[in-house]
């Protein structure tokens, strides 16, 4: 049997993997794959996995580390943070020069 997506495109329900991706809230994706020969795959990632496998917290720990041991440097970034290159204003875009220049 044959399922018709498009008039052009003909795909063979006999040979095709029919995949289906669900983003979420808790399961960042989930998706179930339905192969050929019947048999059901759930793929997922939750947010836990997600940061486990991409290690934010091990880096964010280490983050926080380094800005409470470099006092200076959290004041540098929290004076830069407060301008923005991005104004219609002379006299900010000035101050941005000062602050970073």
């Amino acid at each position: 049997p044959t399922a018709t997506a498009s008039p052009a495109v003909q795909v063979s329900t006999e040979t095709a993997r029919i995949t289906a991706i669900d983003p979420g809230r808790v399961n960042l994706i989930y998706g179930v794959e339905n192969t050929p020969d019947g048999e059901t795959i759930i793929h997922k990632c939750s947010r836990g996995q997600y940061y486990e496998e991409t290690h934010i917290q091990r880096t964010n720990k280490k983050l926080d580390h380094w800005k409470r041991s470099a006092r200076e440097v959290e004041q540098a970034l929290q004076l830069i943070s407060l301008v923005s290159s991005k104004t219609a204003f002379i006299r900010t875009f000035e101050e941005f020069l000062e602050v970073n220049m």
